[in-house]
């Protein structure tokens, strides 16, 4: 049971990353917000073969997720699907760290090459905004405050001299900001991998 589960991931794991590149912005993306929200509900995804196969290739598959698809993914995590979010992270965690002890990197193959742990990486981006999303969050106004009024000139020339970062846009498309959540789902702390430090 568990190898034919395994090749049924992988299988679809290809198929998506055959679809996703060439799939039009604006269809309907629910099927594959649905697809992965199966996949990640799994409970033997962080054991065994699922880890060290299937896992990686969706985690591959979903490097292809537009922007919309990745905020719909954020949104559903953040609601009912919350309770999931820890083991999800957990196994994304596992997944990094297994693949940075095992993989022999060298002076002209770096971790950030490892397209396994940089997709990896991405999905925990999207459960670190379904985190904040899932958490409580302050109203965006508070941090557009006008700051004329609370500050003397010389501090004010300096704070409006620094130039903005740029917005990551899948927190555009969310409408919120890290500096929005006071209290989130998971506390940031998770989201440190010990291990690896």
């Amino acid at each position: 049971f568990e190898h034919s589960l395994v090749n049924a991931l992988v299988t679809l794991a290809g198929n998506l990353q055959m679809e996703l590149p060439t799939r039009k912005e604006n269809g309907n993306q629910d099927d594959i917000v649905n697809v992965l929200l199966i996949v990640f509900e799994l409970p033997v995804l962080g054991s065994g073969d699922f880890l060290e196969t299937a896992l990686p290739a969706i985690c591959r598959a979903s490097e292809w997720l537009s922007i919309d698809v990745q905020a719909k993914l954020a949104k559903v995590w953040s609601g009912p699907g919350r309770s999931s979010l820890r083991n999800i992270l957990e196994n994304l965690q596992q997944l990094v760290t297994l693949r940075v002890i095992v993989t022999p990197f060298h002076r002209d193959f770096f971790v950030q090459d490892e397209n396994v742990i940089t997709s990896a990486t991405k999905l925990m981006k999207i459960l670190y905004y379904a985190n904040m999303l899932a958490g409580v969050l302050e109203s965006p106004d508070l941090r557009n405050e006008d700051l004329t009024a609370s500050m003397d000139d010389s501090y004010l020339a300096i704070k409006l001299n620094k130039s903005q970062p740029p917005m990551d846009p899948l927190a555009t498309e969310l409408g919120i900001h890290v500096l929005d959540c006071r209290k989130p789902y998971l506390p940031f702390s998770e989201y440190y991998n010990e291990p690896l430090s």
